[in-house]
C-alpha cells in the first residue's frame, strides 16, 4: 500500500468569552450632575426644577480583556439611583482613555428611574471593538423634586452604572480565553489501485502524526482513527499535547501487527480529533478567530 498523506488545516473559528459579572462604577455624585446644589445652604427645603445632566464621566475597566472586537453578546448597562431625586432617560456612552468615541457603544436607559430603583437597557456588542479600559460617559435629565431637604446626605447622594455581559462571541481579542474545542472528521483517500484491501494486518509501517500549532494557546488533540484497529483489536487513538505557537510537533507510531480496515467500495481511512485548548485563566492571550491548528 502506497503511502498516503492528508492535511487538514483547522481555524480555531469564533472563540467564546465567560460572561462578565455584574460590576458597578464608581457613583456618579448630585454635584457633578446639578452643581447648582453647592450653592444651595444646608437644612433648607427646596424645589429643584427639571434640568439637564452636566456630562460626566468616570473610568471602568473589564477585568477579562483589555481590547476585544465582537461577533454578538450584550451588555447589560444598569442605573442604581440613589439620589434624592429621580432620573430621566440617562445616555450611557462608552469612549476611549484618550476621550474618543467608541463607533456603536452607546445605549439610553429609559426613565423614569426613581430614587432607591434601578433600570437597565441592552447595548449590543456586535460589530463592537472595546478596549479593557474605557471612560463611562452619562448624560440626560431629571425632572427635579419638590420639597428636597438640603444637607450634606443630599449634596453627596449618587446613582452608578452596573455593566455586566453575555453571549460573548468575539473575533479577536487578547483576553482570558476559556477553553475552545475545534473538532474535526475525514476520510483519507488511497489512490486508486486494482487491488483493493477489506481487511489487512500490516506488516510493518508506520503512522505519523504533524502538527504545526498557530494558536497563542496550549491544547490537547484526542485522535480516532477507527479504520486502524490496534493488536488488541480497539481503534486506534492518541492524546497529543500541544505547546502554544509550536511547530513540527511530531508523533510516530510503529503500526506493525495493526489492521487496517476499509469498505472495498471506499478505499478511504475514517479519521476525527477534537483539540480542546487549555484555559488561560487570568492570563490574557492574543488570538484571533483564523488561527489555526495544521495536523498532517
Amino acid at each position: 500500500i502506497n503511502s498516503i498523506e492528508n492535511k487538514v488545516v483547522s481555524e480555531i473559528g469564533l472563540i467564546t468569552l465567560d460572561n462578565i459579572e455584574p460590576e458597578a462604577t464608581d457613583p456618579y455624585l448630585f454635584s457633578a450632575i446639578y452643581p447648582s446644589i453647592s450653592d444651595l445652604p444646608n437644612e433648607s427645603t427646596v424645589n429643584i426644577p427639571f434640568f439637564n445632566l452636566e456630562p460626566t464621566t468616570n473610568n471602568f475597566s473589564f477585568s477579562d480583556f483589555s481590547e476585544a472586537t465582537f461577533n454578538s453578546g450584550s451588555l447589560s448597562i444598569t442605573i442604581i439611583n440613589n439620589l434624592v431625586i429621580p432620573l430621566g432617560d440617562i445616555e450611557v456612552k462608552f469612549k476611549r482613555s484618550d476621550g474618543s468615541e467608541i463607533s456603536g457603544g452607546v445605549t439610553t436607559i429609559q426613565g423614569p428611574i426613581n430614587t432607591g430603583s434601578q433600570e437597565s437597557a441592552i447595548l449590543n456588542l456586535s460589530g463592537l471593538t472595546l478596549p479593557g479600559n474605557v471612560i463611562v460617559e452619562v448624560a440626560g435629565s431629571s425632572p427635579g423634586g419638590d420639597n428636597i431637604l438640603i444637607n450634606d446626605d443630599a449634596k453627596n447622594s449618587s446613582f452608578s452604572v452596573e455593566i455586566s455581559g453575555s453571549g460573548l462571541e468575539v473575533i479577536s481579542a487578547n483576553a482570558n480565553i476559556p477553553s475552545q474545542i475545534i473538532s474535526e472528521s475525514g476520510l483519507i483517500n488511497l489512490e486508486a489501485d486494482s487491488n483493493k484491501v477489506a481487511l489487512a494486518i500490516i506488516s510493518g509501517g508506520s503512522l505519523v502524526i504533524d502538527i504545526d500549532n498557530y494558536m497563542s494557546v496550549t491544547s490537547n488533540m484526542v485522535l480516532s482513527i477507527p479504520s486502524l484497529k490496534t493488536t488488541d483489536g480497539n481503534n486506534y487513538q492518541s492524546n497529543i499535547n500541544i505547546s502554544a505557537n509550536s511547530e513540527n510537533i511530531l508523533t510516530t507510531t510503529d503500526i506493525s501487527g495493526y489492521t487496517l480496515s476499509m469498505d472495498i467500495s471506499d478505499q478511504s481511512v475514517i479519521y476525527s480529533y477534537d483539540v480542546v485548548t487549555d484555559d488561560s485563566g487570568n492570563d490574557n492571550v492574543q488570538i484571533q478567530s483564523t488561527d489555526s491548528i495544521v495536523v498532517n
